[in-house]
């Protein structure tokens, strides 16, 4: 068993928990405590020292806020000698990747989407605060506290990708958001901000319903492929402003078109590329209702129908799963909207009166616009439309690194904001595990990255 020591502390290397493309994550014991803990290991050489640097810097950010209350990991201390960087925080259980895979892919109940949604909104808009946007929100980077004890209560983790918005107004890394989850400013090389990471929470949410990703794209071009079939082409104004247009649009040959874009073929693609296009989806939505369908929704429901509660009255059982996927929709779609440059406010809400989720505000202008054919075609949202594979493929593991560059100018609209995640913890979230070990530490290293280094 392996020990590594700081100035101030000593541990004892128990076990390799997982390993990544910039080092491995071990599980120690903390010898001053007694504690678990999970220690970041990288290689010290001039690449890595970049990395360390700016999640330093990030951690350095966030000292002042509660990791209970935030939902985000406790950073602990960070040391390193002549060969490695390590960093250490509190001990997790597992990741949400982790959690499905455990339980089969089986599609998570609607209750815990909810809790586990409200939790991440809270952290964005704690980070959102302090001008940080994480840049990598997926699966992975949710991790559940301790099932066992507080159960569905998760926390945000590994702030390496993560940026100060007031400090980067341009992309300097060949890789921002992993694809599933990547936004559609990042794939056409679009101005954007910290809203992207609403993007990503909307396809995790959607993943934990359907129990496969949304978008699960093998490239870019699959990435967006998915994304205009399923919420239809993005408005001409932004495709003509978008860097990255001409990777996967093409001009209409029809003069009077609605939009002189259109979509390259897969066929286009393939002769430009000769990357070969996959499809790796197991729901093929036509229409962002249509998750509304899948496993148990009730396709068809009329909006006045038996089951649905009068405006301000208690929900059904029934009305809270559904409220739930709409949830999941709206995030999805009204980031894509706001892409798409439709009229919409930017601050979400979306009312979960009876359990007091006020988590997202309703949407109206420019929704409607979207419902009735702008996102999906006129066709409707029945079950006829929603295609699900027979033999769907095998289901993608998490990324490890994708070197597509995106590179783009960061918007400096400070308008997003969550106030309805703000405050004290909301009734029926997991309690709070309060850490018995005080505030964390940092070391004169971690001081010296967030100035001059």
């Amino acid at each position: 068993m392996a020990t590594i020591q700081s100035e101030t502390d000593c541990y004892d290397i128990i076990e390799v928990l997982g390993k990544g493309t910039f080092g491995e994550v071990a599980k120690g014991w903390r010898r001053s405590t007694g504690e678990m803990v999970a220690i970041k290991i990288l290689k010290n050489d001039a690449y890595r020292n970049r990395i360390i640097k700016n999640e330093l810097k990030l951690l350095r950010c966030m000292r002042g806020l509660d990791p209970e209350e935030a939902h985000v990991i406790r950073f602990l201390e960070f040391f390193h000698d002549a060969l490695k960087f390590y960093l250490v925080f509190e001990l997790l259980e597992q990741n949400l990747f982790e959690f499905q895979k455990e339980n089969n892919f089986a599609p998570l109940p609607a209750r815990h989407i909810r809790t586990v949604t409200l939790q991440v909104l809270r952290a964005l808009a704690r980070l959102k605060e302090l001008a940080i946007i994480h840049a990598d929100l997926k699966p992975e980077n949710i991790m559940l506290v301790d099932q066992t004890r507080c159960p569905f209560r998760v926390k945000v983790i590994d702030f390496g990708s993560a940026s100060i918005f007031s400090e980067v107004r341009y992309v300097k890394e060949p890789y921002i958001q992993s694809r599933f989850y990547r936004a559609p400013e990042i794939l056409l090389g679009l101005p954007f901000c910290e809203k992207v990471d609403v993007w990503s929470l909307g396809c995790v949410m959607a993943e934990l319903h359907l129990g496969w990703p949304l978008y699960p794209g093998n490239n870019e071009y699959d990435q967006v492929r998915y994304i205009c079939e399923t919420q239809g082409l993005p408005k001409p104004h932004l495709l003509h402003a978008a860097r990255k247009a001409h990777h996967f649009f093409k001009r209409n040959p029809h003069p009077d078109a609605s939009n002189p874009w259109q979509l390259k073929s897969s066929a286009d693609y393939l002769a430009e590329t000769k990357v070969r296009p996959l499809e790796r989806r197991k729901y093929m939505l036509k229409s962002l209702d249509q998750i509304e369908t899948v496993n148990g929704g009730a396709a068809g429901a009329p909006p006045g129908g038996p089951g649905r509660a009068e405006p301000g009255g208690p929900l059904s059982g029934c009305d809270k799963v559904q409220q739930t996927r709409t949830h999941v929709q709206d995030t999805i779609r009204i980031r894509y909207s706001l892409c798409s440059g439709c009229n919409i406010q930017h601050t979400l809400a979306h009312p979960y009166k009876a359990m007091r989720l006020s988590t997202l505000r309703r949407v109206h202008s420019g929704l409607e616009r979207v419902r009735e054919g702008q996102a999906g075609g006129s066709q409707g949202w029945g079950a006829s439309w929603l295609m699900v594979l027979s033999s769907p493929p095998q289901r993608p593991g998490p990324e490890l690194f994708d070197p597509s560059s995106c590179p783009g100018e960061w918007l400096s609209e400070p308008d997003w904001t969550l106030e309805g995640v703000r405050g004290p913890l909301a009734q029926g979230l997991p309690p709070r595990h309060v850490h018995p070990h005080g505030a964390p530490r940092t070391t004169s290293f971690l001081q010296h990255v967030g100035g001059h280094h």
